[in-house]
């Protein structure tokens, strides 16, 4: 004869309510960790703020540099009875010219670069000081303005045994550029390595072109 199933008369216990105070307790911790979960970690800042960038802005300088006479300028007839006297004193520096008895200056320069000075001289004073505020992620505009045959070329680019101010400021930043990259100071890249980037245009009658691309005008 078979026997029947076993019944458990076990009762079960009913569940007892957490209290009023446990909840709450549960709750803030759901919530703390619902917000945890939300709230996005903060980028690493790469360079300085715009706060510190204000802070470290100055005011522009502005140095003048008088280019000796050409060859074909001291036959003309045009530049009898015309001198220029320059005054290689600290700022505010001032041009004088004289012409036909009459003066005109020019003055409150930061700087002024005679007839005797080469490029060199003009990087080291109105370029150079500038440059290391440039690997700690600053900005720095340089450029020169004249009229047309004053040297601006000359100044900028140079020759190859007198190199102009944007290509000594091009080996300065490449020099910097390899010492961080070889571990020699602190990376500041988002990578940890440093690149130089160039573009070279010419503004004209309010046109731009890039003389890295056959002249073509920039869009």
């Amino acid at each position: 004869m078979a026997t029947p199933p076993a019944v458990s008369m076990a009762k079960h216990a009913k569940p007892q309510e957490a209290p009023e105070d446990q909840w709450e307790t549960l709750l803030e911790r759901e919530g703390r960790l619902e917000k945890a979960l939300t709230v996005k970690p903060t980028p690493k800042r790469i360079g300085p703020t715009k706060q510190e960038l204000l802070k470290s802005c100055r005011p522009p300088r502005v140095f003048a540099r008088v280019r000796p006479l050409l060859e074909h300028e001291h036959e003309s007839s045009y530049l009898e009875g015309l001198a220029v006297c320059t005054a290689l004193s600290s700022p505010p520096a001032w041009v004088d010219a004289f012409e036909d008895g009459a003066s005109h200056t020019i003055g409150g320069f930061d700087g002024l670069f005679g007839v005797d000075a080469d490029n060199r001289q003009v990087f080291a004073a109105a370029v150079a000081p500038s440059l290391p505020s440039v690997m700690r992620g600053s900005g720095v505009s340089v450029f020169c303005y004249g009229h047309s045959g004053t040297g601006k070329t000359h100044t900028m680019l140079g020759y190859r045994g007198e190199p102009g101010i944007f290509t000594q400021t091009a080996h300065f930043l490449l020099d910097q550029i390899s010492a961080v990259n070889s571990g020699k100071e602190a990376a500041v890249g988002a990578d940890g390595l440093l690149s130089l980037h160039v573009r070279f245009v010419e503004l004209y009658l309010g046109k731009v072109h890039d003389l890295l691309n056959d002249r073509k005008e920039c869009t």
